[in-house]
């Protein structure tokens, strides 16, 4: 890429997706999604500027599924959240037990996770997750 024009970086979104074997025969596919600054910014609801660097997201999602993709166990961690009432999307992933990764699979994903149901960083999060089973 060859642009000239001088640029700041205001988000930092990273994405990170690992795949492991489990001793049990099992798998388990981990995504971490973490958002931050490079200057202080100010959180809505919030008293005061969050310093930068401090994360305005920082989620993990564990899946645990089997040889055929079908989803054993969902968890999620919200370490940092923009909003206290996010911290209740930790238990909103049982929909997703019995469900196989596979064609449809980001479609049922935002029907049972979609809107309300969930954390929108998490239905988001569990499409690479999904590519990452492959």
């Amino acid at each position: 890429m060859s642009d000239s024009s001088q640029r700041e970086e205001l988000h930092h979104r990273q994405l990170d997706l690992r795949f492991y074997r489990r001793s049990d025969g099992l798998f388990e596919i981990e995504g971490h999604l973490m958002d931050t600054k490079n200057h202080p910014f100010q959180r809505q609801l919030a008293p005061g500027a969050t310093p930068a660097g401090v994360p305005l997201h920082d989620i993990v999602v564990r899946l645990v599924i089997d040889e055929s993709l079908l989803v054993h166990d969902a968890l999620a961690t919200m370490r940092a959240t923009p909003f206290r009432t996010c911290l209740g999307a930790v238990n909103t992933l049982a929909p997703l037990k019995g469900l196989r990764i596979g064609a449809g699979w980001s479609k049922r994903v935002r029907e049972l996770l979609g809107k309300a149901a969930s954390c929108t960083h998490i239905v988001e999060l569990l499409g690479p997750m999904a590519t990452t089973a492959f």
